[in-house]
């Protein structure tokens, strides 16, 4: 099974000064990765229309960084979202390992 991210936030309803928007307004939001706090390191991977962005190339052991901006027009971004983290886990660890002892036959 691959790892993935899911990354979700809240819709933008309203204007960075607190006016509402008409419902449809935004018409894509951003979304980044990192591998740094603040993202200065960050590649976009995706404009999307809903909330939600599944992240399916991941690896193992890693800390990501995402960031999301949205967009009424085309040209006109948003100040990026808070920047939240996530860690990758390893694989868990093998269990009940056993050794036999047994003799070869010549």
């Amino acid at each position: 099974m691959a790892l993935k991210v899911t990354v979700t936030w809240t819709a933008v309803t309203t204007y960075e000064d607190g006016e509402p928007l008409e419902e449809g307004t935004v018409v894509k939001y951003s979304v980044f990765r990192g591998m740094k706090p603040d993202l200065s390191d960050g590649a976009q991977l995706a404009d999307v229309a809903e909330t939600t962005y599944i992240d399916s190339d991941v690896t193992p052991n890693k800390t990501y960084y995402y960031g999301v901006q949205a967009y009424i027009v085309e040209s006109l971004p948003s100040t990026m979202s808070d920047i939240d983290s996530v860690r990758t886990f390893p694989p868990g660890k093998p269990q009940s390992v056993e050794g036999v002892v047994s003799k070869e036959q010549r």
